[in-house]
């Protein structure tokens, strides 16, 4: 029997909010907040960084990835949604709650999890080099980007285009590239000789795409949608596309099921994109939820990443990446955490239920962790190597411990800075959040509005 602090057994903060504003039906906030608890409780073993990990997929995870999948489950239905795709790899955790929703309400859905990735899908969709294929080629302009890692991403070697390189100034990829030259790089991708080694190297990473994702029943005629964390939903962008070059994507457009879309989300052609806590017109004032590398650290699976895909004996394989979780960090109590508090939820839940769509409101308990962590909170999760660039190469510390010299260094970055403030220790925490929180939205609505009128895309939701 595990011995509990008194404390240990009152509401924490994230009970007591899931308790009195977590959704505006009384008997589910009080289900919720004594789910969490009773999850929390089931941790037995004396490891501070577990049992932190563990409390946060009981406190924080379970309530919010819960509550999406469900919402998720009502929208599919309302849709009339037969079939949903969960993508690998932030889908992973979605799709194990999903099961457990399917198992207990008995519901007439089939779900899947598929592997895919924006490096695996999005070169194969290309069908003629546009706006789109210049912004995910060139993703993120406006980081320390050189011509290495460009021609990386387009599998093309220096010698192959070295004449057309020279053109746009181009005499070291190594070299960052300044602000101005990165704009005109742009024309790059339009150079003929480019141009025709891109659309080759498509079509050839296009037959065992297109015949991995027929294997997975994407060519079926019936109703399915995707599900992803989202933010742009370039893979949903890019897996629409390929299917309409080879002649399978559905009339009725692609649907996507988000966590949350920001302004930088266009869709292809008819697609629909549907977000349950942000979407394109509200995602300035929901700015404090906008913590992209947290929510996805909270959807870590030891599973590497999709590169590629092959053929072998008449099937299609996807080809991964080693795991690039650091083995010492112990992911499978977050997973286990939140899966408990799925079943136990699902157990206390009355069936009438099954009929009912939670409300946002759930998903601000992720702002009371992410504005507002504890110490421990922020020195467990930050302390995890995170990598957002395409390949997920750079990796380092989401929150990493900064003087004050060095803030505006992790306002450039993929970084929490709420928990890097709260590790470092800074007098005036509280007053730095708020200001983080505004520079945020100045910096969201900047990014925008620049990609904007650098690619002349226009906005579609």
């Amino acid at each position: 029997m595990p011995i509990f602090n008194k404390s240990d057994l009152q509401l924490n903060r994230y009970e007591k909010f899931l308790l009195s504003q977590g959704d505006k039906d009384s008997l589910l906030r009080s289900i919720m907040a004594g789910t969490a608890k009773a999850t929390r409780l089931l941790y037995k073993e004396d490891d501070k960084i577990k049992k932190t990990i563990w409390e946060t997929g009981a406190d924080v995870i379970g309530p919010l990835y819960t509550s999406f999948v469900w919402w998720i489950l009502k929208n599919a239905e309302k849709h009339k949604i037969k079939r949903l795709y969960f993508m690998s790899r932030d889908g992973h955790i979605l799709y194990k709650i999903a099961e457990l929703f399917k198992e207990a309400w008995e519901l007439d859905v089939d779900l899947r999890y598929f592997n895919i990735s924006r490096q695996s899908i999005f070169y194969p969709s290309i069908i003629d080099v546009d706006t789109m294929d210049a912004k995910w080629f060139t993703w993120n302009i406006f980081s320390d980007l050189t011509p290495e890692i460009v021609l990386n991403r387009l599998s093309i070697k220096e010698e192959e285009v070295s004449d057309e390189l020279l053109k746009y100034g181009v005499k070291n990829i190594h070299h960052r590239m300044p602000f101005s030259k990165k704009t005109s790089f742009l024309k790059f991708f339009h150079e003929p000789k480019v141009k025709e080694i891109i659309l080759k190297k498509s079509d050839q990473l296009n037959e065992n795409t297109i015949g991995y994702l027929k294997q997975e029943g994407f060519a079926d005629q019936i109703p399915y949608a995707v599900v992803d964390l989202g933010w742009l939903a370039l893979s949903q962008y890019a897996l629409s596309r390929l299917l309409d070059k080879n002649n399978c994507r559905p009339k009725e457009g692609v649907k996507g099921f988000y966590l949350g879309l920001n302004g930088l989300f266009s869709a292809y052609k008819n697609d629909t994109g549907h977000a349950y806590m942000f979407s394109p017109k509200n995602y300035l004032f929901k700015i404090n939820l906008i913590q992209y590398e947290l929510l996805e650290i909270f959807c870590s699976t030891r599973q590497g990443r999709t590169i590629n895909y092959k053929k072998d004996n008449g099937k299609f394989y996807p080809i991964l990446s080693c795991s690039d979780i650091d083995k010492d960090w112990p992911i499978e109590a977050q997973i286990e955490s939140v899966l408990h508090f799925t079943r136990n939820l699902l157990l206390t839940l009355p069936l009438l239920y099954k009929e009912y769509t939670p409300s946002d409101h759930i998903a601000h308990v992720f702002h009371l962790f992410c504005n507002y962590p504890s110490k421990n909170e922020a020195d467990v999760y930050g302390r995890f190597l995170h990598g957002a660039d395409i390949e997920e190469k750079k990796k380092v510390e989401i929150s990493p411990q900064i003087s004050m010299k060095e803030i505006l260094k992790i306002l450039r970055g993929y970084y929490w800075v709420q928990g890097s403030i709260t590790r470092s220790n800074f007098i005036f925490r509280p007053i730095l959040i708020i200001l983080f929180t505004i520079i945020n939205m100045l910096r969201h609505e900047i990014l925008r509005l620049s990609f904007r009128i650098i690619f002349k895309i226009k906005r579609k939701t």
